[in-house]
């Protein structure tokens, strides 16, 4: 007889798709509008790992805006 599962984990990106790439792109268009370039490099070293909020809050106070 068959266990039923109480939950499933699913980790979707990193192993079904890489959206970091994608990520890097919009973020560097965000940064663009606010007039300064960020570097895959900068991206990497910065702000890989964390949220959307916390990277836009970052990107809009390097100008000094609220995000």
């Amino acid at each position: 007889m068959a266990i039923p599962f109480a939950a499933v984990i699913f980790d979707f990106d990193g192993t079904l798709v890489d959206s970091e790439a994608t990520h890097l792109r919009l973020y560097q268009q965000l940064a663009a509008r606010f007039g300064f370039t960020l570097t895959a490099a900068q991206y990497t070293a910065e702000f890989l790992g964390q949220t959307d909020e916390a990277i836009i809050g970052a990107l809009a106070a390097r100008q000094g805006r609220a995000a």
